[in-house]
């Protein structure tokens, strides 16, 4: 079992691993882990960064200042903030496909989901713990009273228990389908948002070997061939990462299923603003890290493309 340490004690034990403290000094770093975060997080992102291999220093991390890990975290927290966004724009942009979908299909919005709760009990179940939340009281003893249909039971269940019954209709209706099947890239967006609500770190592992092995989608990959700033290699390199691919797959996502022209333009300028600014604001702390920039520049290239085509369809 590792050793319970204080703040200052932490301080001693980064200083141990090489981390300097030249541009944020200690004091304010002591600052900084007591107020504004903690230590397992913040030393997170150290795993971006490459350590002595010999010498007296073996071990020791190469070139790290704990401003940079600072700022890291900062990016970090304001991507995780975009994600939360943008995910439940698309959840709601997916059901209201979903539900189009349903009206053109020829079932009577009850049928399906009494099949789905049948093979599904515990989402029932799920449902009826629901009866002790206040926001969803109400609406959970109604239905459990008046009976399922689509079109309401959409508003109490999971975005994964969603994607499961999104999933049985079409496999119930496939001539309902009007359009590309977003089960698969909406599994990937879960799974980011998850990460993002629970605060866990997203851009603490840039540099290989990836952990995982990437579920690839046709269309996001296709969706990044079109780019023509993006080479092949950086394209292979950069879609091996688990946390990359996701994103990407929102970035298509909002792309490919935003139908609100005014949604699309501020969801695409927030992340523009944001790659062009904020996440620049300290670029010479990454100037000698390859991964991180080879990262940044990737997820430019497509929010770039994204921002020239959305305002160029707009005619600006």
């Amino acid at each position: 079992m590792k050793e319970k340490l204080t703040v200052e004690q932490q301080i001693q034990h980064m200083k141990s691993k090489g981390v300097q403290f030249n541009i944020v000094s200690e004091k304010e770093a002591i600052s900084y882990l007591t107020n504004n975060t903690y230590y397992f997080k913040i030393k997170a992102y150290a795993k971006n960064y490459d350590k002595y291999r010999t010498t007296e220093k073996a071990g020791q991390y190469v070139n790290l200042e704990f401003a940079y890990l600072k700022d890291l975290a900062i990016i970090d927290m304001l991507l995780r903030h975009y994600i939360l966004k943008t995910s439940v724009d698309l959840e709601h942009t997916m059901k209201t496909r979903f539900l189009r979908d349903f009206n053109n299909s020829e079932d009577d919005g009850y049928h399906l989901v009494q099949m789905f709760l049948d093979e599904n009990p515990s989402i029932l179940d799920d449902i009826k713990r629901k009866k002790e939340n206040s926001y969803t009281k109400d609406l959970s003893n109604k239905l459990l009273t008046d009976g399922f249909a689509i079109w309401n039971i959409i508003e109490l269940l999971s975005l994964k228990d969603f994607l499961m019954l999104y999933q049985r209709f079409y496999m119930e209706y496939p001539n309902a389908r009007t359009g590309h099947d977003l089960y698969y890239p909406m599994q990937g967006v879960r799974k980011l948002r998850n990460a993002a609500a629970h605060s866990n770190c997203l851009i603490n592992t840039l540099k290989r070997p990836y952990s995982g092995q990437v579920r690839y989608n046709s269309k996001v990959d296709a969706f990044v061939k079109n780019i023509g700033s993006i080479d092949k290699k950086s394209r292979s390199s950069n879609m091996s990462n688990q946390v990359v691919y996701d994103f990407v797959t929102m970035l298509y996502l909002v792309d490919e299923i935003t139908e609100s022209m005014g949604m699309k333009e501020q969801t695409i300028k927030e992340l523009y603003d944001l790659v062009h600014g904020r996440m620049v604001k300290h670029a010479d702390y990454y100037k000698k890290e390859s991964a991180i920039c080879s990262t940044y520049n990737f997820i430019k290239k497509i929010v770039d493309f994204l921002y020239e085509k959305t305002y160029t369809n707009r005619g600006i």
